[in-house]
């Protein structure tokens, strides 16, 4: 099974003594179960105009972490590839979220991440029994707000667990 979630792009205006610079990451990501492993073939850019510093990608799955390579530098126009790798044992049937994360710098030393979640389907899972019916929020500098309505599709009462 393959997972394509959609790119992913981060601005971060950073400032510097002399001129202010912009990074734009974008990841886009292949993800697939294969040979008892969660494969991810990963391609990061950078569409700002200065070099994003440290540049690490990793795989999250099932509390596993795999971590590429450190790349010191990537410059505006240049992607940077990595092939990440996670074992898996028994997986059962059903939908199961990953996360692709990049660590990065900008000029100043500041760490920032950039993440793209994604869900690969394992084998023949059955269909869902809750659905996320609404789901609104509202962000204002550092706090905010969401309400999420779910619906329960069976016949019988469910429990649910929301985490954001």
């Amino acid at each position: 099974m393959t997972a394509s979630p959609p790119t992913l792009l981060v601005w971060l205006l950073a400032a510097s003594s002399a001129t202010a610079g912009t990074l734009q990451i974008g990841i886009t990501s292949s993800v697939e179960f294969r040979d008892d492993e969660v494969r991810a073939a990963i391609s990061i850019t950078n569409s700002g105009n200065e070099a994003a510093l440290a540049v690490t990608p990793s795989l999250r799955f099932a509390g596993q972490e795999a971590k590429g390579e450190t790349a010191a530098a990537l410059p505006p126009g240049t992607p940077l590839e990595a092939d990440l790798a996670v074992p898996v044992e028994n997986l059962r049937d059903g939908r199961w979220p990953f996360e692709i994360v990049v660590e990065y710098a900008d000029l100043n030393q500041y760490p920032f991440e950039a993440l793209q979640v994604g869900i690969l389907q394992a084998g023949s899972p059955p269909a869902a029994k809750v659905a996320v019916m609404d789901l609104e929020s509202e962000w204002g500098g550092s706090t905010g707000s969401v309400r999420i309505e779910v619906k329960n599709l069976a016949d019988e009462e469910r429990r649910v667990r929301l985490r954001l």
